[in-house]
């Protein structure tokens, strides 16, 4: 796994290995650098990867979310389209069903079930049936755009092949082949 300043470096070789200055693009006279496109190139180039099924492997990672009374909220960096093939490690029987019939509580409270609405998860764990909603903590396991760690120089977690595609989108950007606004918009 590289860190920033390896994909950067990366980058950059192969940006100026078409004849150009990826340093003198429209993108670097935007005021744009490596380090500020990495979290835009991050999640576009994570985004192509969800959409194509099979690689989507390469992204998944166990994010942990804090539940009270039933719900939490999820994660920026979780990839919205892939939370329908989501998981929960810590309840692997729980089943996904959609939000509207979680909120009519179609279902009864045999057996644990979770859903997304909104940048949240609601879960119910089944249990004995109890009145109070669920408090506790849930591992989702589920694609996820790469983030930066908290000290620069560390590795980023993610697969070997998210590394290469953020590092030829990176570098395609900094050549004009990716417009910006097709970047920022995803």
């Amino acid at each position: 796994m590289p860190n920033l300043e390896e994909i950067i470096s990366r980058a950059a070789q192969l940006a100026e290995g078409t004849a150009s200055d990826a340093f003198q693009s429209v993108v670097a006279d935007a005021g744009f650098t490596y380090e500020t496109l990495f979290p835009h190139v991050a999640r576009y180039a994570a985004r192509r990867i969800s959409a194509k099924g099979g690689a989507a492997r390469d992204l998944s990672q166990s994010v942990t979310i804090d539940i009270t009374n039933g719900s939490g909220e999820v994660p920026e960096y979780v990839i919205e389209e892939s939370l329908e093939d989501a998981r929960l490690e810590n309840y692997p029987i729980a089943a996904l069903v959609p939000y509207s019939d979680f909120a009519r509580s179609r279902f009864n409270s045999a057996f644990p079930y979770f859903a997304f609405s909104a940048g949240n998860i609601y879960f119910t764990n089944g249990s004995d049936g109890a009145e109070e909603p669920f408090t506790g903590v849930l591992v989702l396991r589920t694609s996820v755009i790469p983030q930066l760690p908290e000290i620069i120089t560390e590795a980023i977690p993610m697969s070997v092949n998210t590394g290469e595609q953020i590092i030829l989108t990176l570098a395609a950007v900094m050549r004009g082949e990716i417009p910006l606004m097709q970047l920022v918009n995803q």
